[in-house]
């Protein structure tokens, strides 16, 4: 096998409650460059944590210009995708009381930016009764989560 430069970025998960949201959100604990073949690199990480719950582990491989190869692990139980890769978490948009058929602009979410380095990728999201939707603002995007989706 050929030996590539590997980046590994170990992340922690932790829950953040936000004015009614409750989110699995990650928060970054270390990240090392190893070289070496990238499968057996990501094969001893998996059974390094293997016994360790709340982990996300992302492993880029590096070509000479970009990655050339990405593959996310995860030791969260209940692991509901949210995004294809740990993306850094901009803000969270909260819409309350919101009526039956209304309509309503983007203007109308209360938005709650962060300064800290957090990151979200998979877990639950749960939304107290009196919040009807929330949109996950990244740097890669949004997800909207409604309700229904609860």
């Amino acid at each position: 096998m050929s030996k590539s430069n590997v980046v590994i970025r170990v992340f922690g998960a932790d829950r953040l409650d936000i004015d009614g949201v409750l989110l699995t959100v990650l928060r970054p604990e270390k990240e090392e460059q190893r070289v070496g073949d990238i499968y057996d690199i990501v094969a001893e990480y998996k059974e390094r944590y293997k016994a360790t719950p709340g982990k996300v582990i992302v492993f880029s491989e590096r070509g000479k210009e970009e990655d050339t190869y990405r593959t996310t692990i995860t030791t969260i139980d209940n692991c509901t995708l949210l995004f294809p890769e740990p993306v850094r978490l901009r803000a969270v948009r909260i819409l309350k009381g919101l009526k039956h058929g209304q309509k309503v602009g983007l203007d109308a979410f209360k938005r709650i930016s962060f300064d800290e380095d957090i990151y979200i990728y998979c877990g639950e999201v749960v939304l107290a009764d009196d919040v009807d939707a929330v949109i996950l603002e990244t740097e890669k995007g949004f997800r909207t989560i409604t309700k229904r989706e609860t």
